[in-house]
């Protein structure tokens, strides 16, 4: 089983994954196949990426605030997390 920490060190592999999963589903036109505790997963990795993207454009201009930086970091955070129990529960490795 994945940790925490695995989650948080390949975050942005295990997003990239979470949403070429909700397209592939969508794509097929099976988006009713998805299950609540999906959506809530893609919606955080969703969330995680808009933050991440916000805080990377700042800082290529030097004008990354804390509160950018935090917000980021709070999301990254709470995808993993979130990933960890999906995971768990549906035996994904």
């Amino acid at each position: 089983m994945i940790t925490v920490e695995q989650c948080v060190e390949h975050v942005d592999e295990i997003v990239q994954q979470v949403i070429n999963s909700w397209a592939m589903v969508t794509k097929a036109g099976h988006n009713e196949d998805l299950t609540p505790e999906f959506k809530e997963v893609f919606e955080l990795a969703c969330q995680y990426r808009d933050a991440k993207r916000l805080a990377d454009n700042h800082r290529e201009f030097n004008m990354l605030s804390e509160e950018d930086a935090a917000r980021e970091t709070a999301k990254r955070d709470e995808f993993a997390q979130a990933y960890k129990q999906y995971s768990d529960r549906n035996n994904i490795h």
